[in-house]
C-alpha cells in the first residue's frame, strides 16, 4: 500500500473509531469496546465498498438476500459515483456481472 492508501484493517479501525468516538483511546473498558456482529459486518462491508471504488470499480450488481444485506446496504449508502444494478436471482446476477 502506498502512503496515501491504508490497508482495509486500518480503514475498519478508523471507521470503528468514528462510530464509537474518541473514547476508544482514552481508557475505555472492554465492555465499552465490544460491538455486535451486525455492527462489525456493516463496518467491514463499508470498507470493502470503499476499497473497491478506490480501485476503480464503478458498477455493482446486487442480488439482495439475508447473507448479503450488509454489503447491499453499504453499496446503497456510498456517496461515490457508481452504478447499481439489482437482480433478484443470484445466478442471473453472476452472469450479468461477468458480462
Amino acid at each position: 500500500y502506498s502512503a496515501s492508501r491504508k490497508p482495509p484493517a486500518v480503514v475498519a479501525s478508523h471507521a470503528l473509531h468514528r462510530k464509537r468516538g474518541n473514547h476508544l483511546f482514552t481508557g475505555a473498558t472492554k465492555d465499552e469496546l465490544k460491538i455486535d456482529h451486525q455492527e462489525a459486518q456493516a463496518i467491514w462491508a463499508e470498507c470493502i465498498v470503499e476499497e473497491l471504488t478506490r480501485c476503480g470499480v464503478r458498477h455493482f450488481v446486487i442480488a439482495p438476500g439475508s447473507r448479503s444485506t450488509p454489503l447491499t446496504a453499504a453499496i446503497a449508502r456510498t456517496h461515490q459515483p457508481i452504478e447499481r444494478t439489482l437482480c433478484h436471482d443470484e445466478r442471473a446476477a453472476g452472469f450479468l456481472a461477468l458480462g
